[in-house]
């Protein structure tokens, strides 16, 4: 390609970099230069990372600069375990509502533009939430019991139940965490 341009390989190659407006170190990133940060997020040194986001673009932002992209991370705080009837009213009535697959009372713990993950799929706002509900209430049969409960900060709560059932592999815990806005649930992730 270079050589139909007319100019040389090194050229070529430094023009998609030129047309992003250069980076900062002067190349693009090498898998050494980030290894270090990998090999200690994934020791037992990071145990107490809870989220934390790595902007990793050869200095092309300072760290005044704000990244150009931006994802919700859960704040770095530790957990605290806490008594499951001490969980706010709005995450207990959708939880028992939930056990008795009443998707009509369920659905009002939500706010209107919430979102739902659940086994890697998003559910925005209150009518996909409710299809969700009524789906996962009728296409397994399963038993399900608080078994423990967090609280993060005032908003961001984590309730870990117990599910057996005849759904694949029979029985599994999963990790409910609630983010919480004006008293309703906002986010609900929903993982092992």
């Amino acid at each position: 390609m270079a050589s139909e341009a007319g100019i040389t390989q090194e050229t070529a190659l430094g023009r998609p970099m030129d047309s992003l407006g250069g980076i900062a170190l002067g190349r693009p990133n090498r898998p050494e230069d980030v290894a270090e940060l990998i090999a200690s997020l994934v020791s037992d040194r990071a145990s107490s990372i809870v989220g934390a986001e790595h902007v990793i673009d050869g200095g092309t932002h300072l760290p005044s600069d704000p990244p150009t992209t931006h994802r919700t991370v859960m704040p770095e705080q530790q957990p605290r375990t806490t008594a499951p009837q001490t969980l706010p009213a709005t995450i207990t009535r959708y939880l028992k509502a939930h056990r008795a697959h009443d998707t009509a009372t369920a659905v009002t713990a939500f706010t209107d533009d919430a979102t739902v993950t659940d086994d890697g799929r998003t559910y925005q706002g209150t009518s996909a939430i409710e299809r969700w509900l009524s789906r996962s209430a009728s296409e397994f049969t399963y038993t399900i019991d608080l078994t423990g409960a967090q609280q993060i900060d005032a908003t961001h709560y984590i309730a870990t139940h117990h599910l057996e059932g005849n759904f694949p592999g029979g029985s599994v815990d999963l990790r409910y965490q609630f983010t919480l806005r004006d008293t309703l649930i906002e986010t609900l992730v929903i993982e092992v």
